[in-house]
């Protein structure tokens, strides 16, 4: 994450620590902690394209993300011949407890869903966090990479005018490089699949 300017002389005390005082805080945090600590402003949902007039906020279906039934099948390597991977998210996965059919409801989660058949759910809860990594913390990563974290509301609010280089910062207080890359949010049934909703990736 940017370094961002969260106050001037204004004193941060996170929670169960001394007080500290300074002319200005720069938050470097990867979710934007700091700045948290300090009661400073920011959101933690997605706005709409309105707010700051960015093209790319709010629901987002990107086309070359969408499931599509002439998508290479991947080979040996699990890639397809141009070295790309792929997931069962590429594939137009039908959602519906009867192929087909969305009167019959949808599928929700394979290793606890009742009507899933019992040997499938046991199957699936083979799988889980790892039991020879990160054991202190019961197999979670001391460092979450969270792709979309806090965005502060200050005198400037970083949008994508800056990132894509449309509008530059006044003052600014440092300078990073990388594409535009957001995980998607969620996966829905859209024209009956599954399909990603929030995935944006290198897009100028």
């Amino acid at each position: 994450m940017a370094a961002r300017r969260v106050g001037s002389r204004r004193p941060c005390r996170p929670a169960g620590r001394r007080q500290i005082t300074a002319r200005v805080f720069i938050d470097t945090t990867y979710e934007g902690d700091l700045m948290a600590a300090a009661g400073v402003s920011h959101t933690l949902t997605r706005e709409g394209r309105d707010q700051y007039g960015e093209s790319l906020a709010g629901i987002a279906y990107t086309p070359q993300y969408r499931p599509r039934k002439p998508h290479e099948q991947p080979g040996p390597s699990g890639r397809t011949s141009s070295g790309q991977g792929v997931w069962n998210r590429d594939f137009p996965l039908d959602p519906y407890v009867i192929k087909g059919d969305p009167a019959s409801g949808l599928l929700h989660l394979l290793a606890t869903d009742p009507r899933v058949p019992v040997k499938v759910r046991n199957d699936m809860q083979r799988f889980g966090l790892p039991r020879d990594e990160f054991p202190d913390t019961g197999g979670w990563p001391h460092q979450l990479s969270i792709r979309e974290g806090r965005r502060m509301i200050g005198e400037l609010v970083m949008t994508q005018h800056h990132t894509f280089g449309k509008q530059v910062a006044a003052d600014p207080v440092s300078l990073g490089s990388y594409g535009t890359d957001c995980h998607e949010i969620r996966r829905i049934v859209k024209a009956g699949v599954v399909t990603r909703e929030g995935k944006l990736a290198d897009l100028r």
